[in-house]
């Protein structure tokens, strides 16, 4: 069976994103503390996207224990990639 992603993951993925990025360019507005280019937007709206969608996959396609596993297993990558880029962790 082919992995197949729903148009209703994308959308539900691509709002989510918006909605955060969104949120940083209020505060971008607001405060002079977060300095973002257009690179810092466009890594972290393909980071959420992909990691989004590769949540949204684990949790339709894959069933029982895995999916607790294969899910955190996700969370945890997109929080050591975040980590990485955001600080320099590693």
């Amino acid at each position: 069976m082919p992995l197949t992603i729903s148009r209703r993951a994308v959308l539900i993925v691509a709002a989510v994103v918006s909605v955060v990025l969104l949120g940083v360019g209020v505060a971008m507005a607001l405060t002079d503390e977060v300095v973002w280019t257009i690179g810092d937007f466009v890594i972290a709206a393909v980071l959420m996207g992909v990691f989004g969608l590769l949540l949204s996959v684990v949790l339709t396609h894959v069933h029982g224990a895995r999916r607790l596993g294969l899910g955190a297993l996700v969370c945890a990558g997109f929080a050591l990639v975040y980590a990485q880029l955001a600080v320099g962790l590693i």
